[in-house]
């Protein structure tokens, strides 16, 4: 919908009234953001400023090509037998709601070049994934900025996310920083590299999930439930120090993305794609990480990773949805259970779909074999925002019978 129309519904079924008063606060809104952030423009402590945002957002050099034409052929590969397994798996590991209207509209292109197994037009779309429509709901693509104040409030979310990452971490800034020419990154320029929303919030993740398990016995494994393009296993072995092996989980499209974004990053580890083999195959032949579609969760054996992550997946999900993941988690994790997501039910990426929350107790692990170590609001979420009604919360579960 578009401004001219949303106004015309507004002036109908709430008034003129309801519309002059909306349109006066969010002026007043736009003003204050262009003043405060002109101060922060003549601030030499702010972190980010225009300048490095016009930077960013320069497309990329034409990007070396770091996967190879058989790697682009096993990405095809693992796709298509994920699609085909994919209709007869249960109820609960069908896509519905936001991610089945992102991938039937957004993943269009994307899908007809796996499709025909073109690996050329493939690899066209993945150099360019950050600002292609298929990174919807990432935010990636949709955060670009396409006017000025769209500038100035991504300014704004990003210093004041830099500002509580500082105090949160102990990782210098550039744990923040991804190549542009791989997927053809934007965001804040930092010596020629990109800085965007998400690195606050997984490299934050891949820090905490690398002191919950420092000290443990080597070759610990993590399960992400959701992990779309790889940002957080890209910050776990680029920046934390991760010691053990990753395991990825999410819609066979989102497979293709963290394929190529993690593969181009780490040519040196061992990976294992959908029906490669098995990720829990023990020793030397044992991947590095493995990434597979959602309804391999149920494969995996019991006991057979040490931390089992979710950030924002679960609450865009049905309730029984949730319930068999839960049972999942429960049944597949020996020590953590660590998810971040929304407790607010609102309206989600699709108008007619809403978050579900997930403080309720229908939603919490059993306790009498999980003990809950925390809940506190999220300070850092992927897209910025710092919300005053604590919309968001971060959980951490200890495993008791372990």
């Amino acid at each position: 919908m578009g401004i001219i129309d949303e106004s015309t519904r507004i002036i109908h079924e709430e008034g003129a009234a309801v519309f002059i008063r909306r349109a006066i606060l969010r002026l007043a809104r736009d003003l204050w953001a262009v003043v405060t952030w002109a101060r922060d423009e003549l601030d030499p402590g702010t972190r980010f400023c225009m300048s490095d945002l016009k930077k960013g957002l320069r497309e990329s050099p034409r990007p070396i090509e770091k996967l190879s034409g058989d790697t682009l052929v096993r990405i095809i590969q693992a796709y298509l037998a994920a699609k085909k397994a994919q209709p007869h798996q249960p109820a609960p590991y069908q896509v519905t709601g936001d991610w089945a209207s992102i991938a039937g509209d957004h993943h269009r292109n994307m899908v007809e070049a796996l499709e025909r197994r073109d690996p050329g037009s493939l690899r066209q779309i993945l150099d360019n994934f950050a600002r292609e429509p298929i990174s919807r709901g990432l935010h990636l693509s949709g955060t670009l900025p396409r006017s000025f104040l769209a500038r100035v409030y991504l300014l704004k979310a990003m210093n004041r996310s830099y500002r509580a990452w500082k105090r949160m971490t102990a990782l210098p800034d550039d744990a923040l920083e991804y190549e542009k020419d791989v997927g053809n990154m934007h965001g804040m320029d930092s010596n020629g590299k990109s800085i965007m929303l998400p690195a606050f919030n997984q490299s934050y993740f891949a820090q905490r999930i690398t002191e919950l398990l420092k000290g443990k016995e080597s070759g610990v494994t993590i399960v992400e439930i959701g992990g779309g393009y790889g940002s957080l296993p890209y910050h776990l072995f680029k920046n934390a120090g991760f010691p053990g092996r990753y395991r990825y989980l999410d819609i066979p499209e989102m497979c293709v993305l963290a394929s190529y974004f993690l593969m181009s990053h780490f040519p040196g580890k061992k990976f294992l794609l959908y029906g490669e083999g098995d990720p829990s195959s023990p020793g030397v032949d044992a991947p590095d990480i493995s990434i597979l579609p959602n309804f391999c969760l149920k494969d995996l054996p019991d006991r057979s990773c040490d931390l089992v992550f979710n950030s924002h997946g679960m609450s865009q999900m049905a309730p029984e949805t949730i319930r068999e993941y839960l049972a999942q988690v429960d049944r597949i994790s020996r020590r953590y259970f660590l998810h971040a997501n929304t407790e607010l039910e609102s309206a989600s990426l699709v108008r007619e779909v809403n978050y579900v929350n997930l403080n309720r107790p229908e939603f919490e692990l059993s306790r009498h074999r999980w003990l809950r170590l925390y809940r506190f609001p999220e300070l850092i979420r992927n897209d910025g925002i710092i919300n005053p009604e604590f919309s968001s919360w971060e959980y951490l579960y200890e495993r008791r019978d372990s």
